[in-house]
């Protein structure tokens, strides 16, 4: 009976022997595979920032920013709260702060040479009634003398200075495409912020909000993105892509992006916090700066929404393409009553 019961409990130790075991090679598991998930997260944020700051990608930002797009989205999605508030911080640091100066410290505008003055050739005095005549004849021959050495001397040096105009004029296009490319890259850094705020998930932005939006350190940031969010639905997604111009708001899939894209705007107008949202512009001319340090307008979701309606009223066909005519009768029918579904979330919203 005892050897029995001495069995029984090395059996119960090694079992829970081999559970531990277990639970140890799970957790190791987990562990692993959090830091491979992690890992990848982190490849994934900086293989989008390298294409996002790729110069060939940076060429064309308006209307629409389509070589930066994908990588935009493929970075709102893999990053935190706490990055995108400390990446969009140092970003508008660099856009508001950098100066040519310090990018380009050699480089300065170069000086314009002065063009030489051509001498001016000695009038020839007249005869008539001039008691002076031969002191001033002996007078014209010396200085004309002296104009003929001018006049050489003022070829050499206008043949000296069209050099020099040539090398400053090709020293100025230099630092002209300097300046140029130091503005267009600060242009494509906001772009590129602007573009990732937009595409930050909703849940990160609700969270960067519970944590900012009181009396949080990055709280000026987190405005800052929500403005930039505001505008990449409203300039690119919507005006751009959209509704703008003479585009067309004909399938039931265009209203319901246009829906989609007018909620995200809708969001931030509504927020408690919305007289506050903005971002303070000091990198550009005064009157670039000025208008991109506009405040939200609250009513910006207001008339997208009435613009959308307006549009899905006036463009949607919801004709089917079907062979089959009961087919295409029922698809009729069931794009009709999404169709009105959207209509009336649209008509709740301006309401």
């Amino acid at each position: 009976m005892k050897f029995l019961i001495l069995i029984t409990a090395v059996l119960a130790l090694s079992s829970c022997d081999k559970l531990k075991k277990m639970e140890e090679g799970m957790e190791a598991t987990r562990k692993g595979m959090t830091a491979t998930q992690e890992g990848l997260r982190k490849q994934k944020l900086a293989e989008a920032s390298k294409i996002m700051l790729d110069s060939n990608n940076r060429k064309t930002l308006s209307p629409i920013p389509s070589n930066m797009m994908s990588a935009a989205k493929a970075m709102g999605e893999a990053i935190t709260a706490d990055e995108m508030l400390l990446w969009t911080k140092n970003y508008l640091i660099k856009v508001n702060e950098e100066n040519f100066a310090d990018t380009y410290p050699l480089a300065s505008q170069p000086d314009s040479p002065s063009e030489p003055t051509a001498p001016t050739e000695p009038v020839k005095p007249t005869p008539e009634d001039n008691p002076d005549y031969d002191q001033q004849l002996a007078q014209y021959q010396k200085d004309l003398a002296q104009y003929l050495i001018d006049k050489e001397q003022y070829k050499a040096d206008y043949a000296i200075y069209r050099a020099d105009l040539r090398e400053y004029n090709k020293n100025l296009t230099a630092y002209q495409e300097l300046l140029i490319n130091f503005t267009l890259n600060k242009a494509a850094d906001l772009q590129m912020i602007t573009l990732v705020s937009g595409f930050v998930s909703d849940s990160t932005i609700q969270e960067m909000i519970e944590l900012q939006s009181e009396q949080g350190a990055y709280r000026d940031v987190l405005f800052a993105i929500l403005k930039m969010r505001v505008n990449f639905y409203n300039d690119v997604m919507l005006e751009a892509g959209l509704i703008g111009g003479d585009k067309k708001l004909a399938t039931l899939g265009q209203i319901e992006k246009a829906v989609e894209y007018t909620d995200k705007i809708d969001f931030v107008c509504r927020l408690p916090i919305a007289n506050q949202v903005a971002m303070k512009i000091t990198g550009f001319t005064e009157e670039m700066n000025a208008k991109l340090s506009e405040p939200l307008q609250k009513d910006l979701a207001a008339k997208k929404w009435a613009k959308v309606l307006d549009k899905a009223q006036k463009d949607f066909r919801g004709d089917s393409f079907a062979a089959d005519p009961a087919q295409k009768d029922n698809q009729a029918k069931e794009y009709a009553a999404r169709y009105k579904a959207l209509l009336q979330k649209i008509q709740s919203k301006l309401k």
